[in-house]
């Protein structure tokens, strides 16, 4: 509670500084006899100025202070006290383990200008004065109730879910259309990540290039592919590529969004998608919400060129785990 104290010259003069209390009476005065007329003048000539001078239409300053400091309790005739509301800045003090013991240093600055912040005469006198600073830490002691509550709160089970990486075993895909089954699941799938070949499993040939079944040259060519749940589509647009133009946009914008989802920089560039990674990636992450409860069937449908290819498919499903916090102790199940 900080107290704002405004002396004047002398103590019945009725030149000096008008206290602002900033409740918008900041032109009262006490009743007072005057010797004669010409006093009586010369307080509303002092009177008529202040106003002009403090007068909401022409001072914004003082409109300010007086919307800041609308919540005076206590007023005299010389001085107010105001109560300062001094959170978020020292809302951490609220924490006593955290205050106690810590040394404070407060820090207060004031208008250099006196005729910025008090209304007066001219050559009238302006002081402030803080007779008293105190800093409250507010302590708050629960009941039995609430403090069962919050404790139940802070060691219930927390539920989150991890990306669980389900490897579909490789299919041999024939015909210029076919539809590949890749499994039947009540886990919520996020992302289905697909690659093809036309060369035979082998330690060889089982690696991360992917150009064989994508090359110009070769056959068979993989033109869209399409990622069907309970045999809707999904997206309701394949993803398309042109081997043949080497147009492979719509593949390397949904592996960069991928990444991006996930939160790190793309590890491949456009021509590493097109020449060596030709990879399709499906975020299944927009589903309806219920869609998976009763389990789903995932399926794949391409559409190539005549010949053998082989598929292989990396299902990334939602692993939901608990938290769980006993004995002070805390572990995933």
């Amino acid at each position: 509670m900080l107290k704002t104290v405004l002396y004047p010259k002398d103590f019945d003069s009725v030149s000096g500084w008008i206290p602002d209390v900033g409740d918008g009476s900041i032109l009262k005065e006490p009743v007072r006899n005057l010797a004669n007329d010409a006093d009586l003048a010369r307080v509303r000539v002092v009177a008529r100025n202040t106003i002009e001078r403090v007068g909401r239409a022409v001072n914004h300053g003082f409109e300010k202070r007086v919307l800041q400091y609308n919540n005076v309790v206590e007023n005299n005739r010389w001085g107010n006290y105001v109560n300062w509301k001094l959170c978020p800045l020292f809302g951490l003090l609220e924490h006593r383990k955290v205050s106690i013991g810590l040394p404070y240093k407060i820090q207060l600055q004031r208008e250099i200008n006196d005729d910025k912040i008090f209304f007066g005469e001219n050559g009238s006198d302006a002081k402030l004065e803080i007779t008293n600073l105190q800093l409250f830490i507010p302590v708050i002691t629960p009941s039995i109730e609430v403090e069962t509550k919050i404790f139940n709160s802070l060691t219930k089970d927390i539920e989150i879910a991890f990306l669980h990486r389900n490897t579909v075993g490789s299919m041999t895909l024939t015909g210029e259309s076919t539809t590949w089954p890749i499994t039947n699941t009540i886990k919520l799938a996020r992302y289905l990540i697909v690659g093809f070949k036309n060369l035979p499993d082998s330690q060889t040939n089982n690696n991360n290039v992917f150009r064989v079944a994508m090359n110009q040259t070769q056959d068979p060519l993989i033109h869209k592919v399409q990622v069907r749940l309970n045999n809707n589509n999904y997206p309701n647009q394949p993803l398309t590529i042109n081997p043949t133009t080497k147009d492979y946009n719509e593949l390397y914008r949904n592996y960069k969004n991928m990444c991006e989802l996930f939160g790190n920089l793309p590890q491949f560039e456009y021509v590493d998608i097109a020449l060596n990674h030709p990879i399709f990636c499906f975020d299944l992450s927009a589903h309806q919400k219920d869609l998976f409860k009763t389990g789903v069937n995932i399926n794949i449908h391409i559409e190539k060129t005549q010949g053998d290819v082989t598929g292989y498919c990396l299902l990334l499903e939602e692993a939901k785990h608990l938290i769980k916090i006993a004995d002070r102790r805390i572990r995933i199940e």
